[in-house]
């Protein structure tokens, strides 16, 4: 309690987020099932987990393929709209969480699209939403970072909404869609030995 009967947060807060149980098991774990991904593909593999109001990057690995796409860091958070696997963890969330995202969007959009159409972009994130809510992944080119496709999907969770996704991202020309159907499939496997390693 502070001045005039107030009260504000203390530090006893950051011992209280710290003795939070960690979701994530095994970060080794996760980071062997995403290079053996890459390895498989060619590919940069993500693995992301929900934060607050975006996602926040765990894993990046690398495949053979000489062009790298690097669209996020590991460590950085980025907005649920702003990211493949943004979208597939929102759509999970439920039609609230959709309108609040979306009706900040044009907040946190991207400076990279801004010779973009707004009105057209706006309509693709909403086709990738629902893209994600009706076939369970999502895929698309250039919602993030121009001249870069992705494709992204849930990892399962135990209970209640997928936290955890692992995405596919690269150059546009090399993830057509004629490659999202084995590429999907190496994902599922991918994203069930994830689920091993978080609660």
């Amino acid at each position: 309690q502070v001045e005039q009967r107030r009260y504000a947060l203390g530090s006893a807060l950051f011992s209280l987020g710290m003795s939070a149980p960690n979701p994530i098991r095994s970060i080794r774990g996760i980071h062997q099932a995403a290079q053996a991904l890459s390895d498989q593909s060619g590919d940069t593999v993500y693995v992301s987990i929900r934060h607050f109001n975006g996602v926040h990057y765990i894993v990046r690995t690398d495949g053979r393929f000489p062009i790298r796409t690097y669209a996020a860091n590991v460590g950085e958070t980025v907005p649920f709209l702003n990211t493949y696997s943004g979208i597939v963890l929102l759509a999970a969330m439920g039609a609230k969480a959709e309108a609040r995202e979306l009706s900040r969007w044009e907040r946190d959009r991207n400076e990279m699209w801004g010779a973009q159409d707004p009105e057209v972009h706006l309509a693709q994130l909403k086709g990738a939403l629902h893209q994600a809510r009706t076939e369970g992944y999502v895929y698309g080119a250039n919602f993030y970072v121009p001249t870069i496709a992705g494709v992204a999907i849930p990892v399962p969770p135990r209970s209640g909404p997928p936290y955890v996704a692992v995405s596919i991202s690269a150059v546009e020309s090399r993830l057509p869609l004629e490659r999202v159907a084995s590429l999907r499939a190496q994902m599922e496997v991918t994203a069930r030995r994830i689920a091993s390693f978080a609660d």
